[in-house]
Formats: structure tokens, C-alpha cells, sequence
């Protein structure tokens, strides 16, 4: 537990097992509670309070210490494998029974959509349900990719899966967005970039229906 001062506010911080939340918080007027979860338990002091700051008072703009410490990869080495410890949404494989990620990767380097490095420290899963409303997410905080088992399937061309593939590195490349909007028009453009776009978004359109 740690009590710090923002802004001439008493924060009381715990921190507890979570998924992917970075917190939670409550406030009786006085007194602000927050609990966090228990990846950043290790990290700086200054840290902590750089996220407390933009979380009690938006005005502060994007928390860019807490972003750089959860950007580094010893903080992605050394969290990472709890999340996926903890969750129970993914396969923790690039195979499906129809599709492989690995190969959906590989297509989009080839065709010069992807660099190789943009893949560096990236992992790849398949989820463990076939869900239709989302398709693909990018957990940032882990660069973890998972994409949705609907996908795996030959019912679908198989640029349909690159191309949601494609979406989520857009993300990776971003990184951590806090405070940010993830879904800017420079990313519009860089995902409208991709061949047939329109017939792919039909396609994947039809699948929700």
C-alpha cells in the first residue's frame, strides 16, 4: 500500500490481482482509493504518481512517464508471461485447425504491409472463442495480439485474416496510447492502405450476420 498527494488530494494505492485493467478507483470527497493491478506493483514511485496524475486530472495530458515505463521491454518481459498465465481467453498458439498466424504474418511482410521488426517481441495467439463483435485486439500493455477463432476458417479468403491481423499491428506500432486516441486519422489511412479493403470489410461484415 502506498499513500501519495496529487494535486492536494490524499491517495490511498493497493494493488491486487487483475487481468488486463491497468485500475480501478473510488472517492468519498476526501480521501481517493485506488487499486491497481498487481503488473505495476515494482514500478517507481514517480511512476505511480505520473498515471495518478493524468487519472485524477485529465487537463495533465497523457501520463508520458508511466507510458515509457510500460513500453519498456524489461516491464514487457517480466509481465507479459503473468498475463497470459492469467488468462484463460487465449490458445497460446499461432495455429488454428484451418489457419496459421505465422503464416498470416509471413503473407503480410511479403507483401511489404508489415516490417519484420514490427513483429520483434510480439505474441501472437488465437483466442479460444469464436466471437464475431471483436475480431482482433492488441493488448498493448503485453504486445499481445490475439485474434478471434471465427477466423479460422476456410469459409473466408484468407486476406480476410491478414487484414485483422494487419489492423492489430497497426495498434502494436503505436504502442501504448493512454490519453490518446488509438483510432487517429493517420491510422485510418494506414488501414484504408490495405489491398481490396472495401470487399474485405463486406466480407467481414457478413460474418457478423
Amino acid at each position: 500500500m502506498r499513500f501519495v498527494k496529487i494535486g492536494g488530494m490524499a491517495v490511498v494505492v493497493e494493488f491486487a490481482r487483475m487481468s488486463s485493467t491497468i485500475c480501478r478507483y473510488y472517492t468519498d470527497g476526501n480521501l481517493v482509493k485506488v487499486t491497481m493491478a498487481d503488473y505495476f506493483e515494482d514500478a517507481p514511485l514517480e511512476v505511480i504518481e505520473d498515471y495518478l496524475r493524468y487519472l485524477l486530472s485529465k487537463r495533465s495530458g497523457p501520463p508520458r512517464k508511466f507510458i515509457e515505463y510500460i513500453s519498456s521491454e524489461e516491464f514487457i518481459s517480466s509481465q507479459r508471461p503473468r498475463f497470459l498465465d492469467r488468462s484463460r481467453r487465449f490458445t497460446l498458439s499461432t495455429e488454428g485447425e484451418h489457419r496459421s498466424l505465422a503464416d498470416s504474418l509471413e503473407r503480410l511482410i511479403g507483401a511489404g504491409m508489415l516490417d519484420r521488426k514490427d513483429s520483434e517481441g510480439v505474441y501472437l495467439t488465437w483466442s479460444r472463442h469464436p466471437s464475431v463483435s471483436i475480431l482482433g485486439t492488441c493488448h498493448s500493455l503485453f504486445k499481445v495480439v490475439a485474434i478471434s477463432k471465427a477466423l479460422d476458417t476456410d469459409a473466408l479468403p484468407e486476406d480476410c485474416l491478414d487484414f485483422v491481423l494487419y489492423h492489430e499491428f497497426l495498434h502494436v506500432k503505436q504502442g501504448a496510447r493512454i490519453g490518446m486516441r488509438k483510432h487517429d486519422a493517420d491510422f485510418r489511412r494506414e488501414e484504408r492502405a490495405f489491398p481490396d479493403y472495401d470487399r474485405i470489410k463486406a466480407d467481414l461484415a457478413r460474418l457478423r450476420h
